[in-house]
């Protein structure tokens, strides 16, 4: 893993590919992975708040929505963690 203090901007390719994986799993940890941990810890609450508005939503219909644009976060926070790698 990198060092900390900031994103890792000379990474293999392989860093890169696992910075991905990791942030399909769960948006965030691709980038603690490069070394950005307060951005990943953006993410990280970025995410659960979207996710349990979502759900808190859904009660009424307008939840379901957000849940069809989930792929659409992650994506964003895919290319972010690219553009660091």
């Amino acid at each position: 893993m990198p060092a900390s203090g900031g994103a890792n901007t000379g990474g293999t390719n392989d860093d890169q590919i696992v910075a991905i994986l990791l942030t399909l799993v769960f948006p965030g940890l691709g980038h603690y992975y490069v070394g950005a941990e307060e951005r990943a810890i953006w993410w990280i609450i970025g995410i659960v708040c979207y996710y349990a508005i979502s759900f808190i939503l859904t009660f009424v219909l307008i939840g379901f929505l957000f849940f069809l644009l989930a792929p659409l976060v992650h994506v964003i926070c895919i290319i972010d963690v690219m553009k660091m790698t």
